[in-house]
């Protein structure tokens, strides 16, 4: 969803917070997750600011290329 420019709403799982950081998505609490569905689908702008800063992070630091660079550095290093 991020690398095609899709803002996410999510609450506080996983490696979630770390990747929507910086306006790139919005977590919420699950009491609150409805309005934060809400509020991301009737403000066009911010839905579309966020889904555009998430897929820049996501190009810049997840594309295939990077993820095999990375892992071929980790491996190398490790021997």
């Amino acid at each position: 969803a991020g690398a095609q420019g899709m803002p996410i709403v999510s609450t506080a799982v996983g490696s979630l917070p770390l990747l929507l950081e910086g306006g790139c998505g919005t977590i919420s609490t699950q009491a609150d997750f409805p309005d934060a569905l809400n509020y991301i689908s009737t403000h066009s702008a911010d839905m579309l600011n966020q889904g555009q800063k998430l897929r820049e992070k996501v190009i810049s630091n997840y594309s295939m290329d990077i993820v095999l660079e990375q892992t071929i550095a980790m491996y190398r290093s490790a021997v």
